[in-house]
């Protein structure tokens, strides 16, 4: 069952630094007769907005939005999948974008991790699912990495909302897998956030290393899939 969500997005404008709350400048509703949700948004170099969600409307479905500081819809951003919903959006150098999240190839399908390269229109450059046999693939978050290279973190061994396990990929510049490392015991596992530091991965997880720990938040530091050190928070 779908939940049926709608998206909106606010810009205020604070007139002076202080601890005032800011002004409302306008408010607008996206997709009001859709199921909507959104859950990234960032402000691009031009000053426009780029949003990561779902529009849940069948195949072709949207996953990537642009819009500018008036709230006016620029573009966006879809494949032929089912369920497509995107968890994170980044801006690459060259003006083009990488985003992950999930969606289902055909409608009998299963969750899978998807990874899309678009270019500053929003048109799809190319798309890579990645599906494992019985098992809901979620990809959170995706970082760029040195020579075009990216870095995806996610959930896999999934079968429902109350268990799998972190799961971080690193693909080439072609969305092609380099290697990937899975995380956790089969418990509420998964990897929400990732980024590149020093030429180092640090991934955020939430999960148990094994059944015998209590669940909780870890911070991983890595170099391909040698786990350096862990951290729990």
């Amino acid at each position: 069952m779908k939940y049926m969500m709608t998206a909106s997005l606010l810009i205020a404008e604070v007139w002076v630094l202080a601890m005032d709350p800011p002004v409302m400048e306008w408010e607008m509703q996206y997709y009001p007769s859709l199921a909507s949700l959104f859950r990234d948004v960032h402000q691009m170099p031009d000053g426009n907005l780029i949003l990561g969600g779902c529009v849940w409307s069948g195949p072709k479905e949207a996953f990537l939005i642009s819009m500018d500081l008036n709230g006016d819809t620029l573009w966006t951003c879809g494949n032929e999948w089912y369920s497509q919903y995107a968890y994170g959006a980044e801006e690459l150098d060259d003006g083009q974008y990488i985003v992950t999240g999930s969606c289902m190839e055909l409608s009998t399908s299963s969750g899978e991790l998807f990874i899309a390269k678009t270019d500053s229109a929003g048109s799809v450059l190319w798309e890579k699912i990645y599906d494992v046999s019985g098992s809901n693939e979620i990809g959170y978050c995706v970082t760029a990495l040195p020579e075009g290279r990216f870095a995806v973190s996610g959930r896999v061994n999934s079968t429902s909302s109350q268990n799998g396990q972190a799961w971080i990929l690193c693909m080439d510049s072609d969305g092609d897998t380099l290697w990937s490392d899975i995380w956790g015991d089969h418990t509420l596992n998964f990897a929400p956030s990732v980024l590149v530091q020093d030429g180092k991965l640090v991934v955020l997880v939430y999960g148990s290393a094994s059944g015998e720990l209590p669940l909780g938040p870890h911070l991983l530091l890595g170099q391909k899939t040698e786990t350096i050190w862990t951290s729990t928070i």
